[in-house]
């Protein structure tokens, strides 16, 4: 249903014969070996033993993900301006995101503050 709706791409964990299809619809499928048989683990693109290994794998994964779409962003933001090292945004955009940002959260607390 993702892959319908939009370009994003979806994973998905199983570790049983009733994740199959879940795991072979999927973009990137892991399969958890267990006692409930190794077919999650034969249909999948990933295989782990425990669902403990699932931390280290969606960490460390995500991380090199973001670090290599920060680093494309980076490329794009230098051949935008120009290779001069100027900023995108204006000074007083920044400051003005960071200010309102930090003030919207005191101004709903205290909008919503009853006092007896």
């Amino acid at each position: 249903m993702l892959s319908c709706l939009s370009q994003a791409e979806g994973t998905a964990i199983g570790d049983s014969a009733n994740d199959v299809g879940m795991i072979q619809e999927a973009d990137i499928g892991v399969g958890i070996s267990g006692v409930e048989g190794m077919q999650a683990v034969m249909a999948s693109d990933f295989a782990n033993a425990q669902f403990w290994f699932l931390d280290r794998l969606l960490v460390v994964h995500g991380h090199w993900c973001y670090k290599r779409i920060a680093q494309m962003v980076s490329i794009f933001n230098t051949a935008f301006t120009g290779f001069s090292g100027q900023s995108v945004y204006d000074d007083w955009y920044m400051l003005l995101f960071n200010v309102l940002l930090i003030q919207i959260v005191y101004i709903i607390k205290y909008q919503f503050e009853y006092t007896d």
